[in-house]
């Protein structure tokens, strides 16, 4: 009830409103027909808006409505309200504005929709293309999903989430079958595959993102905008860089100003021409600045990141060619969150066994886009072997799969 509580004060919705959504949705449930309660929506409420239909939506669980509940018959759900929430817009917002950026790939996302619901000029690239959306999702999941799990909304990063995957999933499907010219099969899954997508369009500028917008401040939807950055755009090209307008900060009286300058060690903010002035850090086997350690962790040949002992995540390592995107908005949420649900108690299970010290490490190996990958979980523990967390390595290791005999000698043509 907390959740709902904190989620409730970013919202502007009233209990009355809230609950007679509850009830609707919870008739459903007890299989009231679907037109009794549409025809209700329009007397008992007139027009909601995205904020009222998010917390209902939060709240079901409380009442016995599970995740999965929600997500089997969320199609049906929306029908009920669609007509009320189709009313609702977005007001116009900077370029650059992760919101603005979300629309206009949607935009684009529906060119391709309606191309290939008419026209199918080129399919297989317009399916090249299509594929791109798992870009738009990742940003949703790793950027934004945090925040708003922050303030007690959590049901996007269960339930969207879910939702994502089966449309990845689809469109995957579907491509295949166009490589493969299975047209007749494809013309049986295609239209549930445009409409998932479609929907998901809808789900996202009536409900997710009025919602969000109401929740985060500008500074939050700062920091989407620089992880936006690093994880990158879908069908767009990359737009002009948004942060909000810095207030400005009061100057300080005379009286306050510090006698002199020397203020001491600065602090380090990451590599730059000021590391070096930052004392290096005592190991169990030599020292490194802070500099060396990211320099040296951002090369290494796989992806690393640490999950602490309270289930947070603390690090992932910047290398250049990560296979798992990650961005800055994962650093201090739960790791629950920051899988898909279908893999969460797997997550979970590994967890467990390695805080209970049945388990120290788990390995998995899977097959992805012409990739062959290696997955690692460790246990860490300290020197009286209290759990103080896991670490998640993912390395590709097709080359090292292949390799044959020796190679002792020096030879750069490898």
């Amino acid at each position: 009830m907390s959740e709902m509580l904190s989620m409730a004060t970013y919202l502007n919705t009233t209990p009355q409103r809230t609950n007679i959504i509850v009830k609707i949705v919870l008739d459903f449930f007890a299989n009231t027909p679907l037109a009794d309660l549409k025809k209700r929506v329009p007397v008992e409420l007139g027009d909601i808006t995205a904020g009222e239909f998010a917390y209902a939506e939060q709240m079901l669980s409380s009442h016995g409505i599970s995740d999965d509940d929600f997500h089997g018959n969320v199609e049906e759900l929306i029908a009920i309200f669609k007509q009320s929430l189709s009313k609702g817009k977005i007001s116009p917002l900077p370029d650059g504005h992760p919101v603005s950026v979300d629309v206009a790939e949607n935009r684009e996302i529906m060119k391709l929709v309606a191309n290939l619901r008419g026209d199918r000029i080129d399919v297989p690239g317009t399916y090249e293309k299509l594929m791109q959306v798992k870009v738009h999702y990742i940003r949703k999941e790793n950027q934004l999903f945090p925040l708003l799990e922050e303030k007690g909304f959590d049901k996007p990063s269960k339930v969207m989430w879910t939702m994502h995957d089966d449309i990845r999933k689809a469109i995957k499907v579907c491509a295949q079958l166009v490589s493969d010219n299975q047209l007749d099969k494809l013309a049986e899954v295609e239209p549930d595959m445009l409409m998932a997508v479609s929907g998901m369009v809808f789900k996202e500028e009536k409900i997710l993102l009025p919602s969000a917008l109401e929740m985060l401040t500008d500074e939050e939807w700062g920091q989407v905008a620089r992880g936006s950055e690093e994880i990158g755009y879908c069908l767009i090209e990359k737009p002009e860089f948004w942060q909000p307008e810095k207030k400005t900060k009061p100057q300080a009286l005379a009286s306050d100003a510090p006698e002199n300058n020397d203020a001491g060690p600065v602090p380090f903010s990451g590599a730059g021409p000021r590391a070096s002035a930052v004392g290096a850090i005592n190991l169990d086997e030599g020292f490194l600045t802070p500099e060396q350690i990211n320099l040296m962790l951002g090369h290494l040949p796989v992806d690393i990141t640490f999950v602490d002992e309270h289930d947070e995540v603390k690090y992932y390592n910047k290398a250049a060619d990560r296979i798992f995107p990650r961005s800055a908005g994962i650093i201090g949420r739960q790791v629950k969150y920051c899988h898909p649900p279908k893999s969460v108690h797997i997550v979970e299970e590994i967890v467990d066994a390695f805080k209970s010290g049945k388990k120290s490490h788990a390995d998995f190996w899977i097959q992805m886009r012409g990739h062959f990958l290696y997955i690692r979980y460790f246990a860490v523990r300290d020197a009286s072997g209290n759990y103080k967390g896991v670490i998640e390595v993912t390395q590709e290791v097709s080359e090292i799969r292949s390799l044959e005999g020796e190679q002792r000698l020096l030879d750069w043509e490898n």
